[in-house]
């Protein structure tokens, strides 16, 4: 396809715009191949298949051969300038045929939406509060005093209620008001992972809460970037993936209604929403869901960090399920792992950029 002309009329982020024109005696190369394929399920009387007059067989398959043609140039010619400008669509292209003139030609016009392009400098402006996993003495009491009352019977716990000046001045529940000191002998009656000394069991807790809240911290704190970075990138997600992912979700909740034997009408009416407001909550987390995909994966290939085959592997071989492990040899899971592998590593990645690693 030597000839090719084609123009780029518009670039917005991700998503381009190209012209394309074919010229009219390319068309017609493409119009007689559809007249061959059309003409051979015409039934003319008086005819054998495929020996109608053309005149005859013309009337009867105008407007399939002119679709026919169109349907097969229109992919033909875009796919070459996506080739041509090395393009990666994540989308399914949309077309609109301009022209088909015998001067002019075919004229067209088809739009795409490309893998986006990340910098990883733009997000070294992201500002999120670092999160604090600190735990202080208060929380630490708290967790150890609830320990005690949901597991020894109030008889071991030498409980006073609160004077009345205290229940007037806090909570009116008065089983809130209950104090008592931690003492080694409760600590020992409970007996929790082998602890007999207030101070041991402190220092257990403490260390649990604050893996806990290490955890919980770093979870929020790392949404919080991908959110951010996700607003800076700004890059369009294709609308049909998130139809797609609305449409799974919908079937996965109508699936479960149908296990309790339990009418997605009658469901809707008793929650006081409609499946309209339920379809626009799934559209917003299918999208955030695909931009989060999208951008640590392409995040990744730009900083070098996909995953190879040998290391796909490596995360196979770990897997203890033996079941499990065989299902990974098919091709197809092995590229689902690798992705989720690479997605892995451009959210730490992109972690790390904001920290100023």
């Amino acid at each position: 396809m030597d000839n090719l002309n084609f123009k780029r009329l518009e670039t917005d982020r991700n998503k381009l715009v190209y012209q394309v024109t074919v010229d009219y005696s390319d068309y017609q190369k493409y119009e007689d191949h559809a007249y061959e394929h059309e003409a051979k399920k015409i039934k003319v009387p008086g005819f054998r298949p495929g020996q109608a007059p053309k005149e005859m067989v013309e009337k009867e398959v105008a407007s399939k051969v002119f679709s026919h043609a169109v349907n097969e140039l229109l992919p033909t010619y875009a796919e070459a300038v996506l080739v041509k400008e090395n393009l990666s669509p994540i989308s399914h292209l949309h077309y609109d045929l301009k022209e088909l003139d015998k001067e002019k030609g075919v004229i067209f016009t088809f739009e795409v939406i490309t893998q986006p392009e990340i910098n990883p400098e733009d997000f070294k402006k992201i500002k999120v509060e670092e999160p604090n996993s600190e735990v202080d003495e208060k929380e630490i009491e708290e967790v150890i005093k609830n320990m005690i009352k949901n597991n020894l019977p109030a008889d071991k716990i030498p409980a006073k209620k609160a004077t009345k000046k205290d229940v007037d001045t806090k909570e009116e529940d008065p089983d809130k008001q209950v104090d008592f000191e931690i003492t080694d002998e409760l600590v020992a009656e409970l007996n929790y992972d082998g602890t007999k000394t207030v101070s041991e069991l402190k220092a257990n807790v403490k260390e649990a809460l604050e893996s806990l809240k290490k955890q919980q911290s770093e979870s929020e704190f790392t949404s919080k970037v991908l959110e951010e970075a996700i607003k800076i990138a700004d890059f369009h997600v294709p609308h049909e993936m998130i139809d797609d992912q609305v449409a799974g979700l919908e079937e996965d909740f109508k699936a479960r209604l149908r296990q309790i034997k339990l009418s997605i009408e009658n469901y809707i009416k008793t929650q006081g929403t409609t499946i309209e407001e339920m379809r626009g909550h799934w559209e917003k987390d299918a999208k955030q869901r695909i931009s989060s995909d999208l951008l640590l994966v392409n995040l990744a290939v730009k900083e070098g960090l996909v995953a190879t085959e040998p290391e796909v592997e490596a995360e196979i071989e770990k897997m203890e399920d033996k079941n499990l492990r065989a299902r990974y040899q098919n091709q197809s899971n092995k590229d689902y792992l690798r992705t989720i592998m690479t997605r892995e590593r451009g959210l730490t990645r992109l972690v790390d950029i904001v920290r100023g690693k």
